[in-house]
């Protein structure tokens, strides 16, 4: 405030301009960074070559095929995130939060399944489902009897 009564002085002095220089805002960049068509391009591009990434390098038949069905799959994604969440889309860093997190796991998928870990997986956890009454911290009445 006391710089708007100083700069209206020095204009009726004659020692200044009345005119201002333009004032870009603090955050401009990233404001447009934000919204920007192009962005969200590059966004799409870089998750399409991710996904051309983790199809062609794999030993699976016909990836050319494949990624033919998961770009069709992409632009199905696309346009219910488009139609159904307008707010989302029209943010570019919620459109890399949600397809960079579709990328990596997908990425963590092939990763496990190249590995063969899920016969190791199966091994280690077993899946008992009976219900063992010893370590349950019930009282004693409440307890079955078998």
């Amino acid at each position: 405030m006391i710089d708007f009564f100083k700069r209206n002085e020095l204009v009726r002095r004659g020692l200044a301009s009345g005119k201002l220089r333009r004032r870009r805002a603090r955050y401009e960049v990233l404001r447009g960074l934000e919204y920007s068509w192009g962005m969200k391009g590059v966004l799409f591009a870089a998750f399409i070559a991710g996904l051309a990434l983790l199809i062609f390098s794999g030993n699976q038949p016909e990836p050319t095929k494949n990624f033919v069905i998961a770009l069709l799959f992409f632009l199905i994604a696309l346009m219910m995130l488009w139609i159904n969440q307008p707010r989302t889309f029209s943010q570019n860093s919620r459109i890399l939060l949600v397809f960079g997190v579709m990328l990596v796991q997908l990425a963590l998928t092939k990763c496990w399944r190249s590995q063969n870990l899920s016969t190791s997986f199966a091994a280690a956890v077993s899946f008992d489902c009976k219900p063992t009454w010893r370590n349950c911290s019930l009282p004693s009445h409440l307890h079955r009897s078998c």
